[in-house]
C-alpha cells in the first residue's frame, strides 16, 4: 500500500508551485492525500540509519538535507510557513539538524531510537530530522567516519525511499494531479460509502479488541547484505520480502512462547 498519490507534492512548474503555496498557506497539510493525513494524525514515524565514510559538520549536514529535499520535494511542506518545492532557509536547516562527536559507534543506532515525538512538537518546523554522530580521530577500522539517522513522519517518507535517497535517486512521489482525470460520480459514491463502512468497522473493532498499553522498546540487528542476497536467491524470493519476513519472525518472539501465533503470522506494512 503506497502512502502517496500523484497529488502529494508540487513539482518545479512555477504555476503549480504558486497553487501549492496558496493551498498550504490556508492549511499546512493541504497537499496531503487522505492516507498521508491518516499517517500524520496517527503520529506514525519512520527512520533510516546508515554509516558513512564522510565526516560531517553542521554545514555539510545542512547541505545533505538540502539535497534530500531536492530529491524528495514532499519534505518541503506539511508545516506552518512551508514553501513547497523551495529550498529551506538556514534557520530551518539549523533547527532540524544535529551533529555530535563520539569516541566510538558502540551502541549506535540503538542510542537514537525512540518514538520521535519531537518531530511533531513544533508546527512551524519540517516533519523530519537529520542527525549525525562523527567519530573523533577519523574513521574506524571499518572505514566508518560517521553515522547518520533520518527520522520522518511516515506521511512524507516510506521504507523504499531510504534506498533511493542513498543512491541520490529521486524519491519524489509524483506531481499534482490532472484535474481533468476525474472519477465518475457513481464510483465516488460507492467509494465514499465503502470508506465510511470500513471506518466504522475498524473503529469498532479497535475499541473492542485493542490490547492494553504495555512498555515497549527497540533492538537492532545487523545483517550482512551479501548474506541476505545469497539467502534470498536460494529461497527464490526478493530481498525485500525476506527482510520483511525476518522482521515479522523476530516480532513473533523466540522459543516456545510466541507473541502472535505458532502457525501463521499476520502482519501488514505500508
Amino acid at each position: 500500500m503506497k502512502s502517496f498519490s500523484s497529488s502529494s507534492f508540487a513539482n518545479d512548474h512555477a504555476e503549480i508551485l504558486d497553487l501549492a503555496l496558496a493551498a498550504v498557506s490556508k492549511h499546512p497539510q493541504a497537499l496531503f492525500t487522505d492516507f498521508q493525513w491518516f499517517l500524520y494524525e496517527a503520529r506514525d514515524t519512520v527512520f533510516f540509519t546508515a554509516f558513512s565514510k564522510t565526516t560531517f559538520d553542521k554545514q555539510t549536514l545542512g547541505n545533505l538535507v538540502a539535497d534530500m529535499v531536492a530529491l524528495a520535494p514532499q519534505l518541503s511542506h506539511g508545516f506552518v510557513g512551508a514553501r513547497p518545492g523551495q529550498p529551506f532557509p538556514q534557520h530551518l536547516l539549523d533547527a532540524i539538524t544535529h551533529v555530535e562527536d563520539v569516541d566510538s559507534f558502540d551502541g549506535y543506532p540503538d542510542k537514537w531510537l525512540g518514538k520521535s515525538e519531537d518531530i511533531f512538537a513544533k508546527d512551524d518546523l519540517p516533519l523530519f530530522r537529520v542527525q549525525a554522530a562523527v567519530r573523533r580521530g577519523g574513521p574506524d577500522a571499518e572505514g566508518r567516519a560517521s553515522i547518520i539517522q533520518v527520522r520522518s513522519s511516515h506521511a512524507l517518507l516510506e521504507g523504499s525511499d531510504s534506498a533511493l535517497l542513498t543512491r541520490s535517486a529521486s524519491a519524489g512521489h509524483g506531481v499534482m494531479s490532472d484535474k481533468s482525470n476525474k472519477v465518475g460520480l457513481g464510483a465516488r459514491i460507492k467509494g465514499t460509502l465503502r470508506g465510511w463502512g470500513m471506518t466504522f468497522l475498524y473503529v469498532t473493532l479497535a475499541n473492542l479488541l485493542a490490547p492494553p498499553e504495555k512498555p515497549w522498546g527497540f533492538k537492532t540487528l545487523a545483517l550482512k547484505r551479501h548474506r541476505l542476497r545469497l539467502l534470498a536467491n536460494k529461497l527464490g524470493v526478493r530481498q525485500r520480502s525476506l527482510m520483511f519476513a525476518l522482521v515479522t519472525h523476530a516480532l513473533n518472539g523466540e522459543g516456545a512462547e510466541k507473541h502472535m501465533s505458532k502457525k501463521v503470522i499476520g502482519a501488514a506494512y505500508t
